[in-house]
């Protein structure tokens, strides 16, 4: 048998919520829910789960909201590196533009994106759903080189996501980094 915990990520709330060093101790695995880093509620576009801190990541919390910064706190604060489990999603958080014209990471937005045949609530896309609308025309597909992540814009919608290419860049980067393994949320 196993005992896991799945965790709240970012240092803001995790340096409040857990006792790492005696969490790791306790544990067999620690699964890293690395997602939801970015939505809605903050006005401007953002990639649900970055690789790396991107070029509008200015302040030090927004230098939080990525999977290395995330990785990297919780080992300087005693998880030891095989026992976390690094989550990726398999859905997108999207977003309605401002303004179609102004499409780029950070860009305003007036709220959560329209909601999606898959999952019927705003400011989700499933993965299936993106990859259809990509096909159909409906988006066009957009690589943000920093966070090692995919975004796609169709008229005033926006959707940041995961796909093969930024979830191989995580597997390599878990390979890199002797972490225990991946995660998917959800499937």
């Amino acid at each position: 048998k196993l005992l896991t915990i799945a965790v709240a990520v970012v240092e803001a709330s995790a340096s409040l919520s857990y006792d790492i060093p005696n969490v790791a101790k306790n544990v067999d695995f620690i699964n890293l829910m690395s997602y939801d880093l970015h939505g809605s509620w903050e006005g401007v576009t953002g990639i649900n789960a970055p690789l790396y801190a991107g070029s509008v990541d200015i302040s030090s919390y927004q230098k939080q909201l990525n999977i290395d910064a995330i990785v990297n706190y919780w080992v300087a604060q005693g998880a030891p590196r095989d026992k976390l489990i690094l989550g990726i999603p398999l859905y997108g958080r999207s977003f309605t533009l401002s303004n179609s014209n102004n499409y780029g990471v950070g860009a305003a937005t007036s709220g959560a994106g329209n909601a999606g045949s898959f999952v019927p609530e705003s400011g989700f896309l499933a993965y299936g759903e993106i990859c259809l609308n990509i096909k159909n025309g409906v988006f066009s597909r957009y690589w943000e080189n920093t966070q090692k992540v995919p975004y796609a814009v169709g008229g005033n919608q926006w959707v940041g996501y995961d796909d093969s290419e930024s979830i191989a860049y995580k597997i390599n980067y878990i390979k890199d980094n002797s972490l225990g393994g991946a995660m998917f949320w959800s499937i």
